[in-house]
């Protein structure tokens, strides 16, 4: 029995059993139709009817809280994933700021030595004249 079927049986719109699926981590055919009967019902079906039916708790599948820990580690990779690359970013930045930092004050020199070399040359050029 696919999602409709469940639907029309227990009197509740599609997307109350889809909701309830996808809140349990099973969306693909194989992970519905696990049917491992571990929370005492002989199918996930079963199961889904009893939690839109208040008669159990998504936690109370045996595959669920694996499920949970695989999304919550590949959440924390992520999250360390990031925060390596945010810190990787701010260690470049700081080098590109000390570099433009070492120009400007290698630019200021240069404007330095051209200011005194244009009145050097223009004091002998009025020495000349």
């Amino acid at each position: 029995m696919n999602s409709e079927q469940l639907a029309k049986e227990l009197k509740v719109p599609e997307t109350v059993v889809e909701s309830v699926y996808v809140s349990m981590h099973k969306t693909t055919d194989t992970a519905r139709q696990m049917n491992c009967r571990a929370c005492g019902f002989n199918t996930c079906e079963q199961m889904v009817a009893a939690i839109i039916l208040d008669m159990r708790f998504k936690e109370d599948c045996a595959h669920y809280p694996c499920k949970n820990s695989q999304a919550e580690t590949t959440n924390q990779q992520i999250a360390d994933d990031l925060a390596a690359k945010t810190k990787e970013l701010a260690d470049l930045l700081a080098v590109q700021l000390k570099n433009l930092e070492l120009c400007t004050k290698s630019i200021n020199s240069m404007m330095i030595l051209y200011i005194t070399l244009s009145s050097c040359l223009g004091k002998l050029n009025r020495r000349s004249d």
